[in-house]
């Protein structure tokens, strides 16, 4: 089953045949297997979401706002902008990247079944680690900077201790790929999906599986609530469902995207569940309603990865299209647009205190951005507000202390 799952997994991610690594060679199918994830994928979401939402008696949530346009004049924005610095080190895609809340070491995972470590100052590669035997597409960072969990296309999930990389725990209970992982605020679980459409719940002290939900959709992304209250998640049935770890409640489902979702993320504030999707939107969820907030037309191809700014005013996109978008969140602005990245777009991170934005690509790199730029003490409070805050100014992000002060690497990347 693994073998007949993979071949299925690079075609999805794949936009042309000349698009996968040339070192690796799919290997071959069974036509039974291969045909039922197709179909599983291939089906059309809409009615898909539809099906779902009559079975369990929720209808489909409407949006109390407009749904925002990416405009031709917002796309002839785009910056072809040089990234403060380039890692190269990867031999194939990179699927995943973290960053340590320390903002001093980058985690990145991909294709080749590698995890990197590296010093994001110096842009040094500390160390590679032989973590799985296929695919990394999932890596998570702990909120204290102890764990590091990774999701493989092998079927495991794994804990390492950031600091000595030493292996703590490898859960197995998947009997497909992983495709995402995440750690509870408290430290203390790390929830999995994946391709045998499960959603499973891990306690890291003691190493045992806690609960299963099963889901009627491959799972692609997930995420604990900051509160440590629910687990959400969203896959390839275009909906998200909201599993209550407090309580017997049945799961809601919000259902919104024309497509699978791709990636979601909470604001840091707890108040906003922010998703990606297939269909290139990109959607703002209230909590607890599910009411949509916002929707946004922000990407031409698929809504990657998402991340928010610590100050939870800020949401950056990435897309398969190969750009970086940055928005307002409130307001629905499109703020910026970086192009600089020669294949798809995978993965987007800005650690916990807001110093490190990376993005992860099919071009095998990993890339630093410096929307940030040092404010003076004059600057840094206005109205009494800490300096903390984050304040965007001519399409920048003003953070006291922010990688700006890396510089730019002689390589010229």
């Amino acid at each position: 089953m693994l073998q007949n799952s993979k071949l299925l997994n690079r075609k999805l991610f794949t936009h042309s045949p000349s698009a996968a690594p040339a070192t690796l060679k799919p290997r071959k199918k069974s036509t039974s297997l291969r045909n039922c994830k197709l179909l599983s994928y291939k089906l059309p979401v809409n009615l898909v979401s539809a099906a779902i939402a009559t079975l369990i008696g929720v209808s489909v949530v409407p949006s109390v706002w407009p749904s925002y346009q990416t405009s031709s004049s917002d796309l002839g924005m785009a910056e072809s902008r040089r990234p403060i610095n380039t890692f190269q080190g990867h031999s194939s895609w990179v699927y995943a990247i973290a960053v340590s809340p320390d903002d001093k070491t980058l985690v990145s995972g991909g294709y080749d079944g590698q995890i990197k470590i590296w010093d994001v100052r110096s842009g040094v590669l500390r160390q590679t680690i032989k973590a799985h035997t296929d695919a990394i597409e999932a890596l998570a960072i702990s909120l204290d900077g102890r764990f590091l969990v990774s999701g493989s296309w092998d079927n495991q999930v794994k804990v390492w201790d950031l600091k000595t990389l030493q292996e703590l725990e490898t859960f197995e209970g998947h009997r497909d790929d992983v495709k995402t992982v995440a750690i509870s605020a408290d430290g203390k679980w790390v929830a999995s999906g994946g391709t045998d459409r499960t959603v499973r719940l891990w306690q890291i002290e003691t190493g045992q599986e806690r609960f299963t939900w099963r889901r009627p959709a491959w799972v692609k992304t997930l995420a604990f609530s900051p509160d440590g209250a629910q687990v959400v998640s969203g896959g390839y049935d275009g909906g998200i469902t909201v599993q209550s770890l407090n309580s017997e409640r049945i799961p809601q489902t919000w259902i919104g995207h024309k497509k699978a979702v791709w990636t979601i993320a909470f604001s840091p504030n707890g108040q906003t569940l922010a998703s990606g999707s297939a269909d290139g939107a990109l959607k703002l969820w209230q909590r607890p309603t599910g009411v949509i907030q916002k929707s946004f037309a922000a990407h031409n191809k698929t809504v990657s990865s998402l991340a928010w700014s610590p100050d939870s005013r800020y949401l950056v996109s990435s897309s398969t299209d190969k750009s970086i978008k940055v928005w307002n969140a409130h307001t629905g602005e499109l703020l910026n647009h970086w192009i600089g990245h020669r294949k798809p777009i995978w993965s987007v991170a800005i650690s916990s205190n807001g110093g490190v934005l990376a993005s992860g690509s099919s071009d095998q790199t990993i890339k630093l951005w410096s929307p940030f730029e040092t404010r003076s003490s004059a600057d840094s409070t206005e109205q009494g507000k800490p300096s903390s805050i984050w304040a965007l100014r001519k399409g920048r992000w003003n953070l006291p202390g922010s990688i700006q002060q890396y510089g730019r690497p002689s390589n010229g990347c």
